[in-house]
């Protein structure tokens, strides 16, 4: 978290502790630059839209994370010790996708369109024969 040298939160603060999965500063930050939200803009003097539309912000910039970050494990004969590291699921995307596009639209903001290829077998079929003059 950011050391503002009070015990105000600000809005680094909130929103890189918004969701329990590990959101580095700088994208924090970058979050926040793009909504026009300065970092260091008290969490109390923030309004409900910033915070709201920021989170949503959030929640798609974890849709757009890797699946899977890395976690650490040692061993040692028969000890062993496993850190860190998570993974979101398709079910979690779609789920954080949802989200952000309900506080999209309760704000008259574009949504998110989910993107994807669906792919469609037909399979194999006869073809239809042409009589030759």
């Amino acid at each position: 978290m950011a050391d503002t040298g009070s015990t105000e939160r600000t809005m680094l603060d909130w929103l890189v502790d918004a969701v329990n999965f590990p959101v580095s500063e700088g994208a924090a930050r970058d979050i926040l630059s793009a909504r026009g939200i300065a970092a260091d803009l008290s969490f109390s003097e923030s309004t409900p839209r910033e915070r709201d539309l920021a989170r949503a912000d959030l929640y798609v910039w974890m849709c757009t994370s890797p699946t899977r970050r890395g976690d650490t494990s040692d061993s040692d004969n028969s000890w062993s010790h496993k850190e860190g590291g998570f993974t979101l699921s398709a079910e979690d995307k779609d789920r954080l996708m949802g989200m952000a596009n309900a506080i999209y639209a309760q704000y008259d903001e574009e949504p998110i369109l989910k993107s994807g290829v669906k792919l469609h077998s037909f399979g194999i079929r006869k073809g239809k024969r042409c009589r030759l003059l």
